[in-house]
């Protein structure tokens, strides 16, 4: 089955490829023991993409804290999961399952590069650390660069989790992917 995420706005910085971010911080409801309760609820900034059953990995800014989760409902941005761990506005929340192949397409009227890696220390420029695996041009005559994991780069992720992208802030892309 192939999963089409929609067209991803780039923010100017490292971000995952198939993600969106919590609308609001989260503080998990807990029982009078302090045992977080099951089925909580988070808001999402975009969650059309997910479906029921999603596997998430939650990270914060900077990947200081990282949480595993699955999708219990969904409703428009908001999903209930089991959480365990308090969450900032603006944490990524990243689908987090296998596939055999995935696919980023650059939007056709991009100002810029994109860099497709696998981390959040993916950059354009080179530099200690920099996980780039590939680096798709400008757009020109109506030809629209890709990326396909399919093709041997060195690097072949093979969870939507480890795949991400850079470019001009406000440039897009077009993900999708092959799951297992």
């Amino acid at each position: 089955m192939v999963r089409t995420w929609g067209f991803v706005t780039l923010t100017g910085s490292a971000q995952p490829v198939f993600a969106t971010t919590l609308a609001s911080a989260f503080t998990p409801k807990t029982d009078g023991n302090g045992v977080p309760l099951r089925g909580q609820t988070l808001s999402l900034t975009l969650g059309t993409n997910f479906l029921k059953g999603d596997r998430l990995c939650i990270v914060e800014a900077g990947g200081t804290l990282m949480e595993f989760t699955h999708i219990a409902t969904i409703s428009g941005n908001t999903i209930t999961a089991d959480m365990k761990y308090a969450h900032a506005a603006g944490a990524w929340v990243i689908l987090d399952e296998s596939y055999t192949a995935a696919y980023v397409q650059t939007g056709f009227s991009n100002a810029g590069k994109v860099g497709i890696g696998t981390g959040l220390n993916t950059a354009l420029t080179g530099g200690a650390g920099n996980q780039l695996i590939m680096v798709l041009a400008i757009p020109t005559g109506g030809q629209s660069p890709e990326f396909s994991s399919a093709n041997n780069y060195g690097a072949d992720p093979k969870h939507s989790a480890e795949l991400w992208a850079i470019g001009t802030l406000n440039d897009l892309i077009l993900p999708s992917f092959e799951a297992t």
